[in-house]
């Protein structure tokens, strides 16, 4: 479990917690993060919780996030993210909670979306 949420956090998210492969709970939100997700999260093969919301992200949604077999819950709300909602996270199979509201999202709603099993 990380929790760094509620602080004043600045820069990047690093992409070498990519290598915590063990890590259950990644919690970064309400700092001020700034740049691209790295796809290094994509890495992170036991994460079930996923919180980025309340930075100031940019770019896309990486679809290496579809990647994240066990992820319950992801939260990118309120960031500065584009681009539309990568197809590939239908391969999210244990997702109960998709939160992407307070971006900058553009195109279609992906109909693989409904096929999440939870």
């Amino acid at each position: 479990c990380l929790n760094l949420y509620n602080n004043q956090l600045t820069g990047t998210i690093p992409p070498a917690l990519g290598n915590l492969n063990k890590l259950i709970w990644l919690n970064l939100n309400n700092n001020q993060l700034t740049g691209t997700i790295p796809a290094a999260l994509g890495n992170l093969n036991n994460l079930e919780w996923l919180y980025l919301q309340n930075n100031q992200l940019t770019g896309t949604i990486p679809a290496v996030l579809g990647n994240l077999n066990n992820l319950k819950l992801l939260d990118l709300t309120g960031n500065q993210l584009t681009g539309t909602i990568p197809i590939a996270l239908e391969n999210l199979n244990s997702l109960g909670f998709l939160y992407l509201q307070n971006n900058q999202l553009t195109g279609t709603i992906p109909a693989v979306l409904g096929d999440l099993k939870n």
